[in-house]
């Protein structure tokens, strides 16, 4: 999609995040701007992005993992012969 924004124009943009808007911007071109600048001003207002916590799992629980994949292992070991 082109947009031609002649200067005094108005552009208004919504950040949308799940199917949610949570947030609008609106930008007033006084000047005559480059796309680069546009993207830059929607860059620095966009919402933070959320970052996952690592997930994190005990000796133990690591070696019952270990040892249930190694009877599902030797199951097929037995049926191959």
């Amino acid at each position: 999609m082109k947009v031609a924004l002649e200067q005094g124009d108005k552009m208004s943009v919504s950040i949308v995040e799940n199917d949610k808007i949570v947030g609008t911007l609106t930008i007033t071109f006084d000047k005559v701007a480059s796309v680069k600048a546009v993207k830059a001003a929607v860059a620095e207002t966009a919402a933070p992005e959320k970052t996952k916590k690592k997930r994190s799992v005990s000796k133990e629980a690591r070696e019952k993992m270990r040892q249930a994949q190694l009877r599902r292992w030797e199951k097929i070991r037995d049926q191959i012969g």
